[in-house]
């Protein structure tokens, strides 16, 4: 066969293939009746009242003497929205320049002295993220259950009154109006998800773009460093020498067996903690290694349990019981969730399994109703749901945590950190998996990605589509993409959408037909047979459309070509890195080495850093390029 015809037969497959793939989606799509994870108890009307007319308005927006810097940024938020939508700037006081009546005409956010003078109250299941509103006469009461969830009131408020909708920081949609009329809110909304924590790049490095997506980073969320912290913790420079049974004989972990060593942990916990009375979630982290504990009661406990997490989930207990007596007594009954790992050698839960389903061990291994493991699904197919075959030891995992703890923190993953630089096949699953997991009662979700370089990965569309699932799992996953393509790209929309579908179709090709597999975060993707010079060419082609599609901003409106070019330029990374390091051979020694230096000129003008998670970064493979 020769060339062309290769071509032709294989754009043939590939064109089948994206009709099926399409299809079997829109089958899939959730039914939004299920009525788990998100709670929507809030209901808006209209008044004749008017918030802003004329040019003018005679609300004030108050906030605490104090306010933190969430409550000034959520003001800012409503000020800034209002005034793009009507050229109208509101006034931000602070409450002890207001004065509590019904007749004024108020828009509070947080905690204020006007909140507490009206006699109200939160609801005491909101967790952090869950926004309250209320209406008292003329004043609009927007709270939750932390000044989070002030500022995710503030964004719900303007979602449903002012068409107000967030794509990425830089993208921020709003409705233009000349009159806007007071809303008389009530009621209160719980997400999905009290925290949900993506780290990609750009919203990992500015807290601004993650507070605008209603996220976290995991240091908003713990009292101490969340993560591989016991060693932080318990230093080994500070105890080792005098105590070198209370670390592994490597080295390389903590020794889970020693109370020793725990009743100093307590005591080390205890002046964290009382450092720190913002936050009320202390994680008591494993190192990053498969290496554990050999002593002698670490290994009898793996003899007696066969696993390793028996003897932390034991260590937790023990630690846990002390600290909440110790916070009930001492501390005023502060409420602390304690946080582990379920992760390499405390993956597998100390349990057995009875009449078809898991049970505990024994009575010893059934976690304190604050202890939370983190499970981090290293080993999943993320190509596949959670329920399904090749997914059967999440599934098993899942369940046996859940059969001694009666709550679950998610540590999960959304790129290949082998190849950054090649967009992850999760798009298909990401929906159904946050939904398998929710569903199991998991409130805290991580999804790790490339946090330490920006990617050409649609990162921009992932974040948001967390944000929106995160809050909603039921949304509708199709409109989500539409309405984020159609206002991020504008004009470009129909041909990125083109390129972003032809990728998951392609990965559904090359699995359906040729039995590859692209889910794990370590799979082999960057080679000729995942990516032939072919389906890489026509990538391109369909990106050179998107760029015809905004030519004509160069005269109209410079600074929107710009921005759409630079964000179509970005996605165009991808496809010609793997040209760069793969077909090396296919071009001319001045055909490639202009292929590079195009490359490299827009790979820096993105900042992009790294081609993996470790030891990889673009300046070593300029070099060996020669450009």
């Amino acid at each position: 066969m020769n060339g062309f015809k290769k071509i032709v037969v294989f754009l043939m497959a590939f064109v089948l293939c994206c009709t099926a793939v399409a299809c079997n989606k829109e089958e899939k799509t959730p039914d939004s009746s299920s009525g788990y994870g998100y709670i929507d108890q809030i209901q808006i009307e209209e008044t004749d009242a008017e918030l802003i007319a004329g040019g003018r308005s005679d609300y004030s927006v108050v906030i605490p003497e104090n306010a933190s810097v969430e409550i000034q940024f959520a003001a800012s938020e409503l000020v800034s929205a209002y005034d793009t939508s009507t050229g109208v700037k509101l006034s931000t006081i602070t409450d002890s320049m207001a004065s509590y009546s019904p007749e004024n005409k108020y828009i509070s956010i947080g905690n204020t002295s006007l909140f507490e003078e009206a006699g109200l109250t939160l609801r005491f299941d909101l967790g952090r993220s869950g926004v309250q509103m209320f209406t008292v006469g003329n004043i609009l009461f927007l709270n939750g259950g932390s000044d989070s969830g002030a500022l995710f009131a503030v964004y719900e408020l303007l979602e449903r009154t002012m068409g107000f909708m967030i794509y990425a920081d830089d993208e921020i949609a709003v409705d233009h109006k000349s009159t806007v009329y007071f809303p008389s809110a009530n009621g209160y909304a719980i997400p999905a998800v009290d925290a949900p924590i993506g780290s990609y790049y750009s919203n990992w490095n500015m807290s601004r773009y993650t507070r605008r997506m209603r996220m976290y980073s995991s240091e908003d969320w713990y009292i101490y460093k969340g993560g591989h912290n016991g060693f932080g913790i318990m230093p080994p420079d500070t105890y080792r020498s005098a105590h070198p049974d209370w670390y592994s004989p490597s080295g390389s972990q903590l020794c889970y067996s020693n109370y020793e060593m725990a009743d100093q942990m307590i005591e080390n916990i205890k002046v964290l903690i009382d450092a720190d009375t913002e936050h009320n979630v202390m994680m008591i982290g494993i190192e990053d290694n498969r290496d554990w504990c050999t002593c002698d009661a670490c290994l009898a406990s793996k003899q007696k349990y066969g696993v390793d997490s028996a003897v932390h989930v034991k260590f937790m207990n023990y630690v846990v019981r002390h600290l909440n007596q110790w916070l009930e007594e001492e501390r005023d009954g502060r409420k602390i969730e304690f946080v582990f790992f379920a992760y390499l050698s405390t993956l597998a839960p100390p349990v057995k399994m009875e009449n078809g389903k898991y049970v505990p061990f024994d009575d010893s291994v059934v976690l304190e109703d604050n202890i939370c493991p983190q499970y981090a699904p290293l080993d999943a197919s993320f190509d596949r749901t959670f329920d399904h075959v090749d997914n059967k030891a999440v599934a098993e995992t899942l369940n046996g945590w859940k059969a001694v703890s009666k709550k679950m923190y998610i540590w999960s993953y959304a790129c290949n950190f082998n190849h950054y630089m090649v967009n992850f096949n999760n798009f298909n699953t990401m929906q159904a998996n946050y939904k398998y997991l929710i569903e199991r009662g998991v409130s805290y979700y991580m999804d790790q990605a490339s946090y330490n370089t920006p990617t050409p990965c649609f990162e921009a569309l992932r974040i948001f589509l967390m944000s929106r699932l995160m809050w909603d799992v039921d949304r509708d996953f199709n409109q989500l993409l539409d309405d984020f393509f159609t206002n991020y790209y504008k004009d470009a929309a129909p041909y990125m959408r083109e390129y972003f579908d032809g990728i998951r179709n392609w990965y559904a090709y090359l699995e359906t037909s040729k039995g590859l597999r692209t889910g794990s975060i370590y799979a082999d993707i960057e080679t000729t047979e995942f990516w032939p010079k072919a389906v890489l060419d026509m990538q391109l082609s369909t990106i050179d459309k998107a760029y015809e599609a905004i030519e004509y901003y160069k005269t109209v409106d410079p600074a929107m070509y710009e921005k759409l070019y630079s964000r179509i330029n970005l996605e165009s990374l991808s496809p010609r890195y793997l040209l760069c390091v793969l077909y090396e051979n296919s071009y001319t020694p001045s055909g490639i080495k202009a292929l590079r230096s195009a490359f490299k000129e827009d790979a820096i003008a993105h900042n992009l850093i790294r081609t993996r998670e470790k030891e990889s970064e673009f300046s070593q493979l300029y070099a060996s390029w020669g450009v």
